[in-house]
């Protein structure tokens, strides 16, 4: 909106071209352009009110909060009036906010006189942006702005600043017809070597990359208590199976004359135990229903004292050892690499994976970001 329409709008309440009705709504735009706030005249009782951030917003509440509570009793009246009485025939919605507002002007009076103040002025330019725009349209590409910004703070020569076109070419689409679209280069500059990228979000997406690379070919170099949020463990425990089925296997394959002996030195069974044992404490012969007896005594001891099952960790560890449990584990279940990577950039930073030399990351005025690997 023009300077001179928001002047004839609050100053003369006039609605600008395109607009469908501003009546009672006022606009407060001291800070203009960079923020407006409106305000309406409630149309029942006059009282100002708002801090809106919209127009739509204004002329959807016109009336003040007392005055909107006020209308909501007159239908709740409405409403309780016919379940009185079916007979009741109510007022219909749009009578009832009529009747608020029926006899309010908001610009029956004068306006208070407007201090003079000057119109809106046109938004101030962003110095920053507005730099990098002049110094692109000046030397061509960010990437010759990049070089020659290096070039000037670290008192380099741009004649010794070389692009390493191989890795530049593979990790950034480097092409030296068309720089502007180049996303990342590395370039060697009195023998340091740094990684220069045309965004954050360049920098950032190479980060997840590295790090995904190493979480496939060198899980070992990561936390092992890390990496385990991101291995699927139900996925690991049924890889891993149940380590205690031996045992289970090795009380049920015993002959009847061994599984009453393990009964009764177990505790399950006593050694006067008339139904297995004679009165001597000779055991008696094996046959169908001892043999049936026993087996109740031998699924009730599997079900109690079978071995929980381990750990899915502990038990990679005593196996494979701590090393080497992290890389069984995500053989046998899988990790979630991509998960992973993104955890480990978000939680120590772009630098920390880029920036080998110092993990300290520079950002240039053109908006490139610079990390020093040497």
């Amino acid at each position: 909106m023009k300077a001179r329409a928001v002047v004839q709008l609050v100053v003369e309440g006039r609605a600008p071209e395109g607009w469908a009705s501003t009546r009672g709504v006022y606009g407060d735009f001291s800070d203009w352009p960079h923020s407006a706030t409106y305000y309406v005249k409630c149309p029942k009782c006059g009282l100002v009110h708002g801090n809106f951030k919209s127009m739509r917003d204004a002329h959807a509440k016109k009336l003040c909060t007392n005055c909107d509570l006020d209308v909501i009793n007159a239908l709740k009246a409405q409403v309780y009036d016919v379940a009185k009485d079916p007979e009741h025939k109510p007022k219909s919605m749009a009578k009832i906010m009529g009747e608020a507002a029926e006899t309010f002007d908001p610009f029956d009076a004068p306006s208070d006189p407007v201090p003079d103040t000057g119109l809106p002025t046109e938004p101030p330019l962003d110095y920053d942006a507005t730099k990098q725009d002049v110094e692109r349209l000046l030397l061509g590409n960010w990437l010759d702005s990049a070089l020659y910004e290096i070039s000037v703070e670290d008192n380099i020569a741009i004649a010794n600043i070389e692009i390493n076109t191989r890795w530049s070419e593979r990790n950034g689409n480097y092409d030296p017809a068309n720089k502007e679209d180049t996303t990342a280069v590395e370039i060697e500059a009195d023998g340091s070597t740094f990684l220069l990228f045309k965004d954050a979000d360049e920098a950032y997406a190479y980060a997840i990359k590295t790090v995904r690379h190493d979480l496939e070919s060198e899980p070992e170099i990561f936390t092992q208590d890390w990496l385990k949020n991101f291995v699927n463990e139900e996925r690991l425990k049924d890889a891993i199976g149940d380590p205690n089925a031996e045992w289970e296997d090795d009380v049920r394959n015993l002959y009847y004359e061994d599984l009453l002996d393990k009964m009764v030195e177990e505790g399950w069974v006593e050694d006067d135990d008339l139904v297995f044992f004679k009165q001597n404490g000779d055991k008696r012969i094996e046959t169908k229903n001892r043999a049936a007896a026993l087996n109740v005594y031998r699924e009730d001891y599997i079900e109690q004292r079978k071995p929980p099952a381990p750990d899915p960790w502990e038990w990679l560890e005593d196996i494979y050892g701590r090393e080497d449990a992290i890389k069984q584990a995500i053989e046998m279940a899988g990790i979630d690499y991509d998960a992973a990577a993104k955890s480990a950039v978000d939680t120590d930073g772009t630098a920390h994976f880029l920036a080998h030399y110092d993990h300290n990351e520079r950002v240039l005025e053109c908006g490139a970001f610079v990390y020093r690997t040497n």
